[in-house]
């Protein structure tokens, strides 16, 4: 007997990002706890210092958490009003 998986890793990934793109932060914290790791581990192949590593991860993290705010944002911008 098998047991059937509602969701893989994958689609809980492709929901997640979705729901960041939504402005959700949780599932933003979701990501960004699911693969720090292994992008840290990425990261430090290009740059020894782990302060950089760091520095990449969360100042990616902040863009993504923030891109929804700021695309609304900017279809609001009228320029000269």
């Amino acid at each position: 007997m098998s047991v059937v998986v509602k969701n893989s890793a994958k689609e809980r990934d492709n929901e997640l990002l979705v729901a960041v793109a939504a402005g959700d932060r949780l599932a933003l914290e979701e990501l960004y706890l699911n693969y720090h790791r292994r992008l840290a581990r990425f990261l430090s192949r290009f740059t020894p210092r782990y302060e950089n590593v760091e520095e990449i991860i969360n100042d990616t993290s902040w863009w993504f958490g923030n891109a929804p705010r700021i695309s609304a944002t900017r279809r609001r911008y009228r320029p000269g009003s």
